[in-house]
């Protein structure tokens, strides 16, 4: 499945709970379908069920720092939508897989901590 492929929603969904018992999980997006780090709700946005993973070629392509955090970037080779990734899972895409280089193909997923929101890899493909 494509992240694209995912449920939409224009307005913020009534539960958007991240508890482990929740069976469904939305998240934001900016409206060129890239994931938001952020629950920006001043801005355009748009809100994706994101229970499911999702399968995608990704290209590392920046990194940037926020209040809290160290954020890096990736960038779907297929839409142009750029996604953010925490720290701590880039670290642990390093340690279960080695160097990957610039592009990686696999089935990601979109994880929250606190009130932010990024992809972590679930497996590589190939």
């Amino acid at each position: 499945m494509k992240l694209n492929d995912l449920p939409r929603s224009e307005s913020e969904p009534k539960n958007i709970s991240w508890s482990k018992s929740s069976t469904e999980r939305w998240a934001p997006f900016k409206e060129d379908g890239s994931l938001a780090d952020y629950n920006y709700r001043w801005r355009d946005q748009y809100w994706r069920e994101v229970s499911d993973e999702f399968e995608a070629t990704l290209e590392y392509v920046n990194w940037g720092r926020g209040r809290s955090a160290v954020t890096f970037y990736w960038k779907d080779v297929e839409t142009g939508a750029t996604h953010p990734m925490f720290a701590s899972d880039l670290h642990d895409m390093i340690i279960n897989y080695g160097s990957l280089g610039k592009i990686t193909n696999g089935v990601w997923k979109v994880v929250k901590k606190g009130s932010n929101y990024g992809i972590k890899l679930v497996r590589k493909n190939g």
